[in-house]
């Protein structure tokens, strides 16, 4: 069982990488195998997807950091900072001259403290940061219809900006959101993500069917924003999505910073299975348009979402532009909530979904949680011991058609929460 230290910036493509001293530039190339740790050197900077391998049931292959200060960033957008990149065919309207491999799904500038506005055509491009790229939503003819899962390279590019003056010279710092791969990670089978920054990536920060996959003490920050379906205007990405399959996976002690839809899903379309024995416990999500955390297709077996501090479901970048309630398959019902249920038509044999002890704080567009699944189906959830925090002390909670405004009548109502605190509960206590 071998470890290789990965050095973005000092090391060489020669170099077997069995040590520090002889750190490889990058992960490609190297045999990985069962049991083999990959670590990135903490500072480094990496552009694009990370080539991962799978391990066995009682080897996995583990993806990480070594050295001392920040975690290892990877990040899946373009710099487009430079004045150089972009030509004016308006007043205030900019064009992009670099090429850029895929459409843009988002834009963050100087670092983070803003994002655009995506507009779905250039005549739409009215204020600072809007933007237009003619490619959203194009696949190849071979992708099939309405979905955008393989994209068209030889499409036109018109990627446009509106701007003030030159975006270069507007901003310190420009980055743009790829639709690139569609991920930065891949995950299918006995896999460790540790210590690692998942950053600006289009469509979803690590994704894939997994089984026997954890992921722990990582970040994922403005991550999605691609578009999927045009015509209906919407967009999607996810921070960590399981693909079909779902077993004995984890997500914990994982921090989550405006994503476009949900901080952790697990879903799927033909073949999909629910989820098992995975747990979802320890993180602090914050900014998620659509959920923190987002169970479609089936009640889960033996699955936690606990002690988890989740805040402002639906607010962030995801909101630019739209008139809320924003786009989505389920409109115009209310999008941006800290748990998602739905497509949920029928108990799952064997199914418990538990959550519990989490902190909800401010749903201003959703529910703390909002619940389309049947009410046979809802009898295998466990949900207690939460807290719910709102600006107005009301968090409202939904269930198969009602909405509850008013945490005691919930309660009641749904034998649920019966050791969870309102805001007014809490704040008496402390």
């Amino acid at each position: 069982m071998a470890i290789y230290y990965i050095d973005n910036l000092n090391g060489s493509l020669s170099a077997d990488g069995k040590s520090p001293e002889n750190a490889r530039k990058t992960e490609q190339g190297i045999e990985v195998k069962p049991g083999d740790k990959v670590l990135f050197k903490r500072g480094s900077f990496i552009r694009g997807a990370i080539e991962t391998v799978n391990g066995t049931d009682d080897a996995p292959v583990t993806y990480g950091a070594y050295g001392e200060g920040r975690k290892p960033i990877i990040c899946g957008s373009v710099d487009l900072g430079s004045p150089d990149f972009w030509t004016q065919e308006k007043p205030n309207l900019w064009k992009c001259t670099k090429k850029v491999p895929t459409e843009a799904g988002n834009f963050i500038f100087n670092n983070g403290k803003e994002c655009g506005t995506l507009r779905w055509s250039v005549e739409e491009l009215c204020s600072q940061g809007d933007f237009f790229d003619s490619r959203f939503g194009i696949t190849h003819p071979s992708a099939g219809e309405g979905y955008c899962t393989f994209k068209d390279l030889d499409a036109e590019q018109n990627l446009y900006l509106y701007s003030e003056k030159n975006p270069g010279e507007y901003y310190s710092q420009i980055e743009c959101a790829i639709f690139g791969r569609g991920y930065l990670a891949k995950c299918e089978s006995n896999i460790i993500f540790e210590n690692l920054s998942f950053q600006n990536c289009g469509v979803h920060g690590i994704c894939g069917s997994g089984i026997n996959v954890t992921i722990k003490n990582c970040d994922f920050t403005f991550i999605g924003g691609a578009v999927i379906l045009r015509d209906e205007k919407i967009r999607f990405g996810n921070a960590v999505e399981f693909w079909n399959i779902c077993d004995n996976c984890r997500v914990e002690n994982s921090y989550f910073y405006n994503i476009y839809d949900s901080a952790i899903t697990h879903q799927g379309k033909v073949g999909c299975q629910p989820a098992r024995n995975s747990k979802f416990d320890n993180n602090f999500i914050a900014n998620c348009g659509m959920a923190a955390y987002e169970c479609r297709d089936f009640i889960p077996i033996d699955t936690t979402f606990n002690n988890n501090t989740c805040l402002n479901a639906g607010e962030g970048f995801s909101k630019l532009g739209q008139v809320m309630p924003r786009a989505s398959q389920i409109y115009p019902l209310p999008m941006g909530h800290h748990v998602f249920i739905w497509r949920v038509n029928k108990p799952t044999e064997g199914g418990r979904l538990e959550i519990k002890g989490n902190k909800f704080i401010n749903a201003p567009y959703g529910a703390a949680i909002f619940s389309m699944a049947t009410e046979d189906a809802t009898e295998q959830m466990e949900i207690d011991d939460n807290t719910y925090f709102s600006e107005n002390t009301e968090l409202c909670n939904y269930f198969y058609g009602n909405f509850f405004a008013d945490f005691e009548t919930y309660r009641e109502f749904m034998k649920m929460d019966l050791n969870g605190k309102s805001y007014e509960a809490y704040y008496k206590e402390v």
